[in-house]
């Protein structure tokens, strides 16, 4: 009979272990990936590479400085338990940035994202190099 239970013990553990493993949560530099490049009129275009299961929120932009979000790809709506209707970007992002005045050569971005229906970042800094 111990040897029965001890078996059991083992198959939950196993069973417990297939469920955290599917349940990975990557850092949000994982998730979320960032590249940049300078256009041929002095703006930065940005995309951003979102893991599956993962999504940017579309309001959660920001930058400092002088610079500003000319645009940001159309992404889908949906009815966040959080945030209520909201506009998010799954797969990929892009955004169009006068960096403006900036006296530096570069700015930071600020962005959000969550893994669905499993946890939300706080809010994430990118310095953008030009």
């Amino acid at each position: 009979m111990l040897t029965l239970n001890k078996l059991i013990i083992l198959t939950a553990l196993a069973i417990s272990s297939n469920i955290q493993a599917d349940e990975l949560i990557l850092s949000a530099d994982e998730a979320f990936q960032p590249s940049y490049t300078s256009t041929s009129n002095g703006n930065v275009f940005v995309q951003f590479k979102i893991a599956d299961g993962y999504k940017l929120y579309n309001n959660m932009f920001e930058v400092d400085s002088n610079a500003n979000i000319i645009e940001i790809s159309e992404g889908t709506n949906e009815n966040d338990e959080f945030l209520g209707n909201v506009t998010v970007s799954k797969n990929i992002a892009t955004l169009l940035i006068d960096k403006g005045n900036v006296s530096k050569r570069e700015f930071n971005l600020f962005y959000q994202g969550c893994k669905d229906k499993v946890i939300c970042y706080p809010v994430q800094q990118a310095i953008i190099h030009y």
